[in-house]
């Protein structure tokens, strides 16, 4: 809590406290020094020497038995004699994760991932998508689904908890994972050439095709495409281990469809 004074108080008023909107929700509080401004999401807490204001830092605030908005008073005093004005506080129902989609990308980060739950709220910056320890943006859509991108991690071909958080405290608790894996490279095609009306096989080679060994926890087969970007088409990949694929060439000379009804020529 910023305003005050709180510098130099610790002596004068030893057992300040603050009232979470009823006189049963009251908790210690304690001074302690804090930067001048609020720290964005993205700021870290820096050093000692750069917090230069005093703040008060309330105990963990009490439950309540349903969602509601309160007023968040201080007293120096202890018996809230002392309080001339209020900030509004909420609480809100515990966030529920139940899938996100792809449940894994590569460790350089940048993948979209779509998440579905419960009680999502749109507190701009506050919500965030956790992947492990690293938190990032999330863009809030309906109170069932947001989507985020992944952020780099070097932990990869391991489970990384995902949660969310409104606060950038307390986070979903529903076991959600997601995997970071190597970015696949690609050395060569045999054949690298075929004919214009496609339907011949390709094997990729290179490395990093099969990420995920135990197929048991994580099956990208489904996910896996090979991407032909001049002729804006993709077609299923057959993995075959980890250094090879295989894949079917498109046409080039009939209308080729991406979504299933808009057709592009391509001559």
């Amino acid at each position: 809590m910023r305003g005050g004074p709180f510098k130099d108080m610790t002596l004068l008023y030893p057992h300040p406290k603050c009232k979470f909107g009823a006189n049963d929700r009251v908790v210690e509080a304690t001074y302690v020094k804090c930067h001048e401004r609020p720290l964005t999401m993205e700021d870290t807490e820096g050093h000692s020497k750069d917090k230069t204001a005093w703040c008060l830092q309330c105990d963990n605030s009490p439950a309540v038995n349903k969602p509601m908005s309160v007023s968040l008073m201080i007293s120096l005093t202890g018996d809230f004699t002392d309080s001339a004005d209020s900030e509004p506080y909420r609480y809100y129902n515990n966030t529920r994760v139940y899938a996100i989609y792809p449940r894994y990308g590569p460790k350089d980060g940048g993948t979209v991932v779509q998440v579905w739950g419960d009680n999502f709220l749109n507190f701009d910056d506050n919500l965030r998508c956790n992947f492990g320890t690293k938190s990032v943006k999330a863009v809030f859509k309906s109170s069932s689904y947001l989507i985020c991108k992944a952020p780099f991690s070097d932990n990869t071909n391991k489970p990384i908890t995902f949660s969310v958080s409104l606060n950038k405290q307390q986070q979903s608790r529903d076991m959600i994972d997601y995997w970071f894996y190597q970015n696949p490279i690609l050395a060569k095609l045999n054949p690298n050439y075929g004919p214009d009306d496609g339907g011949n096989e390709i094997i990729l080679m290179g490395s990093n095709m099969h990420p995920f060994i135990d197929e048991t926890i994580i099956n990208n087969a489904n996910d896996t495409f090979c991407i032909f970007s001049d002729l804006k088409v993709k077609t299923p990949a057959r993995l075959i281990n980890a250094t090879k694929m295989a894949c079917i060439a498109p046409a080039t000379f009939d209308g080729i469809s991406v979504t299933g009804v808009d057709f592009t020529l391509n001559n």
